[in-house]
């Protein structure tokens, strides 16, 4: 029975280091490269439902919410853009969703009844 429970310690060491090790290196190389992982709280994986070029000025995610504040396209065209994104479950994927349809009606007096407070304040209470 020791011997087992020994085993399994050991197993679940060497399972534990694998994966924060795992973690550590995709943390350096999102660090130096970005790199599109689905559902992950990042710029790339956000500017994926713009269709023109995009640059990321602030963004944040919580309970498969996120805002972004970003620029969109380049040159004299640009134009800044607060936009509402949610987490679609079915492609693990970012995608728009209506800041008339989810923010309150009157956003200065009535929280939303759909977003996090965090998401709320930063989407909704920008352009």
């Amino acid at each position: 029975m020791t011997t087992l429970r020994s085993r399994l310690r050991l197993a679940l060491v060497v399972v534990l280091l694998v994966a924060g090790s795992s973690g550590l290196l995709s943390s350096a190389h999102e660090a130096s490269t970005p790199v599109f992982q689905s559902g992950s709280c990042t710029a790339p994986a956000l500017s994926v439902p713009f269709t023109s070029p995009v640059s990321m000025q602030s963004f944040g995610c919580s309970q498969g919410w996120a805002y972004s504040w970003a620029t969109v396209g380049s040159g004299p065209h640009a134009i800044g853009v607060t936009e509402l994104l949610h987490l679609n479950p079915a492609t693990n994927t970012w995608t728009f969703a209506s800041r008339a349809d989810y923010c309150a009606p009157n956003v200065a007096t009535e929280p939303s009844r759909y977003l996090p407070q965090d998401i709320y304040e930063k989407a909704c209470f920008s352009n």
